[in-house]
Formats: structure tokens, C-alpha cells, sequence
């Protein structure tokens, strides 16, 4: 399993850099004002550590400092600890950072929050899940602003699209963001992106899939994916080939991926702060990707 911490050790290289002490936070003063959202989460988003608003215009790791002690390690390339919880390759657990809902890329300095951001950080074990090129937690995110360049075009599914339309994205009939609902085997017909990342699930960094006709969600704790008995579709989200974010609400049938994607588009809560979200055939949320 060393090679498999050495992987990782190549991925959270985009988690920090800096010395590690512990800073003012610039303060947010009025409600109007420009702000990003700072999460601090504990097992693929079960347990909320930290839900502050931060200020932009600062790096990621300048907006941790200023709400967390910090301690950075191999020479300040990755976030060691947070408020004394350490990551460990024995237990192949670390901390890991997402920016408007995708796996950042580079070093946690770096990445400069804008207003209207997200920056999550998660301590999770990785050792089957290195790389999680994209999670549903910050939705409409990273459809409306994007992560880091400038706002995506976005093809997307009804009644999602309306959601996005409404939040003020971009739409178009192809792009390279994409949303798509519907049957399992359908999707895996019609995108590319969604038949290499469903028939690869680790890979793909899907912490939630459909399998063999039924819903199958990540167990972290349990080193293990497990069959979602009530599960009747999932929303997932990965990577595409050409460098855009697939977020998929796939269902066992067509009428059961209607039916979460409309308890998202009634009230898109249901994503927040989670990797993957299984829902049963009256669009509630059953289990969540990589939680107990």
C-alpha cells in the first residue's frame, strides 16, 4: 500500500503550502458584503467541523489559517493537521480540498478564493479513492462560476437546466460541463464520459453508482461498496475526458432519475456538503457517498 500513499502524496500536493501558523481572518463585516464559504468537514462530509464565512481576495490556505491551526508538512506542500487532527499513512486518512465543488489542482496557497466561493476542506481515508475529481456538495456549483477561470458553459437536462438558467449560467445544446439525467443504461449509451466513469467507478473517483440494477454506494469505514436496498438513483459527479464536470442523476429507470432530480431542483440542500447522494423512489435521500 506504500505505492498507493505515494499517489496520494502526489494528489494533496495541490492541498497547501505555507509556514503553518496561525492567522487573523480578515473579517466579513456586513451581510452584503463580498464573501466565500470555508468548510471544514470530517468523513466525506458526515461530520461539519466548520461552516464560516471568509473573505475574499486570500488564498485557500490564508482563509484556513484564519479560522483552524494549521501544520503543514514535506516542506509545506500539503495541510497536515487541522486543529490538531493529523493525517496518517497507516490509516491512509488526509486532508483533501475542493474549490466550488472540484477536486483542487494545485497548491491550497495558490488558489486565490473569489466571492461567491466555496473551499472545502475533508478528512477522509483515500486509500481506495486517491482522486475525487468532483463531488455534488456545492451545487449549482461549479455549473454557475465555475472553480477557478471563468464561468463554464453548461449542457444540461431538464428540470435541472431551469435550476441553472435560473442561477444565472450559461446553457448551451453541447458543451464540455454537462448534466445528465436519466436510466443508468440510457446515460451509459449516450455519454462516453458517464460509460468510462460508471463501468470504473474507483477511478472515476464515484463514491455512488448503478450497478447490475441497483444503487451501490461507497462505505469508507467499511473499506467496501455496498447495495443501497431502498436505492433507487444516484447523483454523482466526475470528471469528462476534455477537462469539464459530469454530474449525473442516474436511476435504475427513467422514472426513478425524474423523480431525484426533481426533489434537487425543489430543493438543492439535499447535495449540500456530500460527495454523492443515493435517493429512494420518492426522491429522499437513503445514503451518501464514502458516510456510514
Amino acid at each position: 500500500m506504500r505505492a498507493g500513499a505515494a499517489t496520494v502524496l502526489t494528489a494533496v500536493a495541490m492541498l497547501a503550502a505555507g509556514c503553518g501558523s496561525h492567522r487573523v481572518q480578515p473579517p466579513v463585516t456586513a451581510a452584503a458584503a463580498p464573501s466565500a464559504e470555508l468548510l471544514i468537514t470530517v468523513g466525506y462530509g458526515e461530520e461539519v467541523v466548520r461552516a464560516v464565512r471568509v473573505a475574499p481576495g486570500q488564498s485557500v490556505l490564508a482563509a484556513l489559517e484564519g479560522v483552524a491551526d494549521v501544520s503543514t508538512g514535506y516542506g509545506g506542500r500539503f495541510v497536515e493537521a487541522i486543529d490538531g487532527r493529523a493525517g496518517s499513512l497507516e490509516r491512509a486518512e488526509d486532508w483533501l480540498y475542493f474549490v466550488n465543488g472540484v477536486e483542487a489542482g494545485v497548491g491550497a496557497g495558490e488558489w486565490l478564493l473569489r466571492d461567491g466561493d466555496q473551499a472545502w476542506w475533508d478528512y477522509r481515508k483515500w486509500r481506495s479513492y486517491p482522486n475525487v475529481p468532483a463531488v455534488v456538495g456545492a451545487w449549482p456549483e461549479p455549473f454557475v462560476r465555475g472553480a477557478r477561470g471563468p464561468a463554464p458553459v453548461v449542457a444540461a437536462d431538464p428540470p435541472l437546466a431551469a435550476v441553472l438558467r435560473a442561477a444565472g449560467a450559461t446553457l448551451a445544446e453541447q458543451a464540455a460541463n454537462r448534466i445528465l439525467v436519466g436510466a443508468d443504461a440510457a446515460l451509459r449509451e449516450r455519454d462516453p464520459d458517464w460509460r468510462r466513469a460508471a463501468g470504473d467507478a474507483p477511478a472515476a473517483g464515484l463514491t455512488a453508482w448503478i450497478e447490475d440494477g441497483a444503487a451501490v454506494v461507497w462505505d469508507a469505514a467499511a473499506g467496501e461498496a455496498q447495495i443501497v436496498p431502498a436505492g433507487r438513483a444516484v447523483a454523482v459527479a466526475t470528471a469528462t475526458a476534455d477537462g469539464g464536470v459530469l454530474l449525473v442523476v442516474a436511476g435504475v429507470d427513467g422514472p426513478a432519475a425524474a423523480v431525484a432530480a426533481s426533489a434537487i431542483a425543489a430543493d438543492g440542500s439535499v447535495l449540500a456538503r456530500r460527495y454523492a447522494v443515493v435517493f429512494d423512489g420518492t426522491g429522499q435521500p437513503v445514503a451518501f457517498g464514502g458516510a456510514r
